[in-house]
């Protein structure tokens, strides 16, 4: 739903998930993929081709924060 309304060019997946559960990003893909089959919707969204992984140890959240930080100190909407 969040793609839908967002509409983000690149769907990210930060390393702790990805790395902790071997195999989830492969299947997330293909159930990604199964859903665009069935729904005109999902495969408009192309949501799969637009995923990412993040290596484990990447402190994706603290760079969110300080986009977020930096965004706000110039009044510009955070990307």
């Amino acid at each position: 739903m969040a793609v839908a309304v967002y509409d983000p060019e690149t769907i990210f997946l930060a390393g702790g998930v990805v790395e902790n559960a071997p195999g989830l990003y492969e299947r997330l893909l293909a159930r990604l993929d199964d859903g665009a089959r069935d729904s005109h919707l999902l495969a408009e969204q192309n949501i799969s081709a637009r995923m990412a992984r993040i290596p484990a140890g990447m402190p994706i959240a603290a760079l969110g924060a300080a986009e977020v930080g930096r965004a706000a100190s110039r009044q510009e909407p955070a990307v």
